[in-house]
């Protein structure tokens, strides 16, 4: 399994970080959200890492 760092802008409270975890586990992605790099690593293949870019873009935040 490849690790792929998404940059997500506009992610910067408790509250966001919040927002994109309740719609990547949604999703049953492995995951870690880095409030302060403003960005979610996502360890899985290229579905996993096309499904966590499209959670944080439903949870309403912009993919870099």
């Amino acid at each position: 399994m490849k690790k792929h760092i998404i940059f997500v802008r506009g992610m910067n409270c408790d509250n966001c970080v919040k927002k994109i975890s309740d719609k990547l586990n949604d999703r049953n992605l492995d995951y870690e959200v880095k409030l302060e790099e403003g960005s979610v690593v996502v360890t899985g293949d290229n579905d996993d890492i096309r499904a966590a870019r499209n959670a944080i873009l439903e949870a309403g935040y912009e993919v870099l």
